[in-house]
């Protein structure tokens, strides 16, 4: 069929078929969930009582997806869809845009609703219906197969065991399991003593993220220590970079996320050569967070301080190594015009911070040879 019902080469006259080949093809899928995060979010935000006004609302959407065929229906496709979501895949596309202005706009704005879609507050009505389905329904394991891949996939966070009474749960979640000629009555006869053990995944951590101070200066070092010691690709020496760049006053911005009076993760950030003449950029690295607080927030945390610290500073840019999963929901990318020696190229992402562009071979400071 052609691609547009006129003869029109308008971008408005299309037909919804390319739009939906170009979506699978650069893997973001966005018509199947772009929207949902932020509207659960709001709704939850918008709920009276503060944290347990939240608390509340989220129960009901964990009734309503419990039992509501509907609303399970279209947190199954989400679910279906997110798990084919790849962004690595869809930045590199991204990088296909010019104009860095355009690309950081409308990327990073896929990235973002990307990120508040799967974050906690969302995906724990989705955990829940699952655990509720496979333990109290006598479903298998694999009766919803794209609710778990979901789960696998996005929410690869350590889990709470959380024990609770069966009578605490919504009725509902018995109901359909009265089967093989049992009755409702003896359903709710059978589960009375019972105990579930579910998963409660923990919320993102309410942190403190500040400038270096010199009292932070031991604090740091072992935190990065811990954060690297298992790494496949660290060779050990982060908290000696981090000193070497402290000692040639390098350190353009260095963050650390306190909890609780306790420094829990550490940002560095420091210029960058690009070429013979290009300025203005940075390199980002070492991050890092203790790693039994990691996948719960700090991170990213860190990431968008240490990055809004650079727009403060007039940077024109910045450059990591780094996974990309992990950063193109901040905007950065492949750029194939900037190189890192000795470094794959698909791991070597920019972020430019304005209209400004740049290209050649990349070197961070010397620091980064620091062996101890």
């Amino acid at each position: 069929r052609p691609a547009a019902r006129t003869g029109s080469a308008r971008i408005e006259d299309l037909r919804a078929i390319p739009w939906v080949f170009s979506w699978a093809q650069t893997r973001v899928m966005l018509p199947g969930w772009f929207g949902f995060g932020a509207a659960v979010e709001g709704w939850l935000a918008a709920q009276p009582g503060g944290d347990g006004g939240r608390a509340r609302g989220l129960a009901l959407l964990q009734d309503m997806a419990a039992t509501w065929p509907f609303f399970r229906t279209v947190l199954s496709n989400a679910a279906m869809l997110l798990a084919k979501t790849d962004l690595s895949i869809a930045s590199r596309y991204s990088g296909l845009v010019e104009d860095a202005g355009v690309r950081e706009k409308v990327f990073g704005a896929i990235c973002a609703e990307h990120g508040v879609t799967v974050d906690y507050s969302v995906a724990d009505c989705m955990a829940f219906v699952l655990c509720c389905w496979t333990r109290n329904l006598q479903r298998p394991a694999n009766s919803l197969p794209a609710i778990a891949a979901y789960l696998a996939r996005m929410r690869q966070r350590p889990a709470v065991q959380r024990t609770v009474a069966a009578e605490q749960l919504p009725e509902t979640f018995f109901t359909r399991a009265a089967t093989n000629g049992s009755s409702e009555n003896d359903n709710a006869q059978a589960r009375r003593g019972l105990t579930l053990t579910l998963p409660l995944y923990p919320k993102t951590m309410t942190t403190t993220i500040r400038p270096e101070t010199p009292s932070d200066e031991d604090a740091i070092e072992q935190v990065t220590r811990r954060a690297f010691f298992s790494h496949p690709y660290s060779h050990q020496t982060e908290q000696f970079i981090i000193r070497a760049l402290r000692t040639d006053h390098a350190l353009s911005v260095s963050l650390v996320a306190e909890d609780a009076g306790r420094v829990v993760g550490h940002i560095a950030l420091s210029p960058v050569t690009i070429g013979d003449s290009v300025a203005g950029w940075y390199g980002l690295g070492p991050i890092s967070v203790e790693p039994d607080l990691q996948r719960r927030g700090i991170g990213r945390a860190l990431m968008e301080r240490g990055l809004a610290e650079l727009r403060k500073i007039g940077a024109h840019g910045c450059v990591l190594v780094g996974d990309p999963a992990f950063y193109i929901r901040f905007g950065f990318a492949n750029d194939p015009s900037l190189v890192l020696e000795g470094v794959p190229q698909e791991f070597f992402l920019s972020l430019s911070l304005g209209n400004s562009s740049a290209h050649g071979q990349v070197q961070f400071h010397p620091a980064f040879q620091a062996k101890g």
